[in-house]
């Protein structure tokens, strides 16, 4: 199978590259953004057309939700308009398209784990702009969007790597605690994403570790799994006074992925266990 991988360095991106690159059979073309911009549609359309491949997996976004605030031009053009790109390209040769969702589509008034079902109502521009590009993708039959929350797995730089960084240096001393969700391991996402590739399942799937936490008790998490002194204290997601409004609540249900296909996602304490074992052979 021939994959086409966008945002090819991100968090998932990256882990998307080692999944399918581990099956020989696959040929694997990974492109970063200043590889195949995707805003632009004759280049889209273009690289599809030359490359034919059966699967484009779209991990390509303007993720920077605050600066989707001031940029929202941008936002759209990205986030939007670019997979209505890809799907036009995708169906020019008929390939499946994998595209990934957030959490953010949603309001965080709920008091459950939203499932694909509920009523997005996003609060912010970059919320609205992906939820934008969940439309584009489903419009096309051959499309699978996952959407995902509080993504980890980088060891260049993910959330973990950022608090372990800031406590060692004294620059993070505390850290938001009434916001909650359900963080999602990068590398768990891909075999959903393999899964999904190799039995064609398409429409709309929600993919988180399970466990609702927040960032104040994921940050205590990894240092208390490292042995590392820490003073980290809660504090309110208004006191930071960021340009974007985040939902308080935006755990995600995955009752629809095992009953689809029976997988059971892990708990993101044990994704977790695999993450540092990276971290520390990095």
């Amino acid at each position: 199978m021939k994959v086409l991988i966008t945002g090819a360095s991100g968090q998932v991106g990256s882990a998307a590259v080692e999944q399918f690159s581990s099956d020989k059979r696959n040929d694997v073309v990974s492109l970063s953004h200043s590889e195949l911009n995707i805003a632009s549609r004759s280049d889209v359309l273009g690289a599809l057309s030359q490359l034919g491949p059966n699967l484009v997996i779209n991990a390509a976004a303007m993720t920077n939700v605050d600066a989707c605030e001031e940029r929202t031009t941008d936002a759209f053009a990205i986030n939007a308009l670019a997979v209505r790109n890809l799907v036009q390209g995708c169906e020019n040769i008929q390939a499946h398209l994998i595209h990934l969702s957030t959490d953010f589509v949603f309001d965080g008034n709920a008091a459950r784990p939203y499932s694909e079902f509920d009523i997005t109502n996003p609060l912010s521009v970059y919320g609205t702009s992906k939820l934008g590009g969940d439309n584009e993708a489903l419009s096309y039959s051959r499309s699978t969007v996952l959407r995902v929350a509080w993504v980890y797995g980088n060891v260049k730089g993910d959330f973990f790597s950022w608090v372990l960084d800031g406590v060692k240096d004294n620059s993070i001393t505390s850290l938001i605690d009434d916001q909650i969700s359900t963080p999602t391991y990068s590398f768990d996402i891909a075999h959903v994403m393999q899964h999904c590739a190799t039995h064609r399942l398409t429409g709309l799937i929600h993919v988180a570790n399970e466990g609702e936490t927040t960032r104040l008790e994921m940050g205590k998490e990894i240092c208390n799994r490292l042995s590392l002194p820490h003073n980290l204290s809660g504090i309110p997601a208004e006191s930071l006074k960021r340009p974007a409004r985040r939902p308080a609540y935006s755990a995600l249900s995955t009752d629809a992925l095992t009953r689809t296909t029976g997988i059971i996602m892990r708990p993101w304490k044990e994704s977790l266990d695999d993450h540092i074992k990276r971290m520390q052979n990095y």
